[in-house]
């Protein structure tokens, strides 16, 4: 089925336009808000990876300095 039928549209050309800006604007704002858990959740990982490997080295070394 093709997207133009023989039927009369149910709304204005203009009115489509305008209905699917807000869902696609709607649909950036949902992505962006998971977007920035994703940023959060990596940099957090990125700080622990950081702090875990300060304490491996430190602990690796602490007893061969004594």
């Amino acid at each position: 089925m093709s997207c133009c039928s023989f039927k009369r549209p149910k709304m204005s050309h203009e009115d489509h336009q305008k209905w699917r800006l807000k869902m696609l604007n709607y649909w950036r704002d949902r992505l962006e808000e998971r977007l920035a858990g994703v940023d959060a959740s990596i940099s957090k990982l990125e700080e622990h990876i950081k702090r875990d490997t300060a304490n491996t080295t430190e602990t690796v070394t602490s007893p061969l300095d004594e």
